[in-house]
């Protein structure tokens, strides 16, 4: 449970510049860091099995019980809808941006009050910093200060960024849907079961079937990033993961998402979750295609072994956990 998960770490601690004019966005510090911020914690989520397995074998166990990053050194900006406290807690958004600076975009600020939602945005964790070394961990750290300070409502806990910032937040949301419910991935996205967004292992997956809505928004004008969308869409489709709302801005190129457009996004994330008949069957058979795949690496192991460890390779790959432990096992 989410709160659990978080519940092991410390205050957080920063905040950057306020958007003018954003009454209640504000600078807050941290103190502490969320275990799920460890080194070793952040590899076994975004690496596929085999890349984990060479990584643990490469480093000390002091370097994967470390963190990557001291948040008391770090700055977060913090939107707090003081007047309207949803029964349940407050909404979470975690913004990752593509600048360095951590700002409210311009005209969200009503949206979030009229939400009931917390907005948390990270400093110096633009597109031109470490993606494993800071900016997964700040969004962590963010998130784990708000549900540490204010009272969260655990299924209405997001990720979300623009650009650079939008491809981050996608492989958070897959890598962690215990602790987020759902992404907004604005201006660009990537296909996931890919190099840049891995496949969790079956139980965290399922925990992504079951809870996981994505939202992937894009200026209509904005060419080369509406296409991604579409292909991300599909990736998502084709592993099973339906609760998709794809949004076409006409008469915008890559812009940030406005107030109107983030307000049909928190619509869509806050609807009710019906898995269903159909997605138990695309789950199943997935997970048999899969197991198939393995099934005909170990019968090739026989004859050619060098074969089936690139079947094997390809196979950690394209499915990440979905096929462990079976391809370590394989793999030997």
């Amino acid at each position: 449970m989410m709160l659990k998960a978080f519940g092991a770490l410390a205050a957080l601690c920063a905040v950057a510049a306020a958007a003018e004019g954003s009454a209640g966005f504000r600078i807050v510090p941290t103190a502490a860091n969320t275990p799920l911020a460890r080194n070793g914690e952040l590899l076994a989520r975004l690496s596929t099995p085999f890349a984990y397995a060479d990584l643990v074998g490469r480093n000390r166990a002091a370097t994967l019980d470390a963190f990557p990053i001291d948040p008391r050194a770090e700055r977060f900006g913090l939107f707090l809808p003081e007047s309207n406290k949803p029964a349940k807690g407050y909404g979470l958004l975690v913004w990752v941006s593509p600048m360095d600076e951590a700002e409210l975009p311009a005209g969200w600020a009503g949206v979030l009050q009229h939400r009931g939602v917390i907005f948390v945005t990270a400093a110096r964790s633009g597109n031109q910093r470490s993606v494993l070394g800071r900016r997964i961990p700040l969004a962590l750290t963010g998130a784990a200060h708000v549900v540490r300070s204010y009272p969260v409502d655990p299924d209405r806990v997001w990720i979300g960024g623009f650009s650079g910032g939008a491809r981050v937040a996608e492989e958070m949301a897959i890598a962690y849907p215990d602790i987020f419910a759902g992404v907004i991935a604005d201006g660009s996205s990537f296909p996931i079961g890919s190099k840049h967004v891995s496949l969790p292992g079956r139980a965290l997956f399922e925990r992504a079937l079951s809870r996981t809505a994505i939202v992937l928004s894009s200026g209509g004008d904005d060419d080369f990033n509406r296409d991604a969308a579409d292909q991300a869409a599909a990736s998502l489709r084709r592993h099973c993961l339906g609760r998709i709302l794809v949004e076409r801005r006409r008469g915008e190129g890559h812009q940030v998402m406005s107030g109107r457009s983030l307000d049909k996004a928190i619509a869509f994330l806050d609807r009710p979750r019906e898995p269903g008949a159909q997605l138990r069957r695309c789950r199943d058979a997935l997970y048999a295609r899969i197991d198939g795949e393995l099934e005909s690496a170990e019968a090739l192991a026989q004859k050619r072994p060098n074969a089936a460890r690139e079947m094997l390779r390809k196979i950690d790959r394209r499915y990440g956990g979905l096929a462990a432990p079976r391809s370590l096992q394989l793999r030997g």
